[in-house]
């Protein structure tokens, strides 16, 4: 019997290497005290210390609860209160601590808000200067149903320039085999040499969202 209870112990270790069982592995899972321990000792330390002059001071014949006791209480129950509260001061010792959690995680919200938002600013200012008000003007009659009329006038040679631009960015394309040139031997519409792109349809949607919101 004493072979046979040795085998079994034996063999319960070697399926186990670690030495636990079923209560060590679910006092791993809800928590090891051992690591709560490791956390909280220096608040342990503490209360424990001032809890024990507590007692020393008391036991003492005609001992009576003075302001020394009350603040060796208070130094008891400061460390616990670390997470709500940011200072304490017992008379003249006094304990700074970090902001709560909450405070630190409103500041980190705060701040990628300012960081998201001078983004914000940068790519509405991006968007805003991409093309002068000449080109964009040019885009928004491409885009729409009105007729867009070839004028060759002191203009036309700064006109010109204004389409090739918008041409170099692919906010626009020439219709097939249309462009510059025909446009200015055959005159007509602009609209039958030039036509404007998805990229440049999607910059005019950037534009107006941005003057929407200059708009609020």
């Amino acid at each position: 019997m004493e072979r046979r209870s040795a085998d079994d112990a034996q063999a319960r270790k070697t399926s186990n290497p670690l030495g636990d069982n079923g209560e060590d592995r679910d006092a791993r899972s809800e928590g090891d005290p051992r690591s709560l321990t490791g956390r909280y000792f220096p608040r342990l330390v503490i209360s424990a210390v001032a809890l024990t002059l507590i007692v020393v001071k008391l036991v003492r014949p005609g001992a009576h609860i003075d302001a020394v006791v009350l603040g060796l209480l208070a130094l008891a129950a400061i460390p616990w209160l670390s997470d709500v509260i940011q200072s304490a001061k017992v008379g003249d010792f006094s304990i700074e601590f970090k902001v709560d959690r909450l405070a630190r995680r409103q500041d980190r919200q705060r701040l990628l808000q300012e960081e998201q938002g001078k983004e914000i600013r940068q790519l509405r200012f991006l968007v805003s200067n991409f093309a002068n008000p000449a080109e964009v003007m040019h885009l928004t009659k491409l885009a729409g149903g009105t007729p867009f009329p070839v004028i060759k006038d002191g203009t036309f040679s700064y006109f010109k320039e204004e389409l090739h631009r918008l041409r170099g960015l692919q906010l626009i394309e020439g219709q097939e085999g249309k462009g510059l040139r025909s446009m200015e031997s055959q005159g007509g519409d602009v609209k039958d040499h030039f036509k404007i792109t998805d990229k440049g349809r999607e910059l005019l949607r950037h534009l107006a969202e941005v003057q929407t919101e200059d708009g609020k």
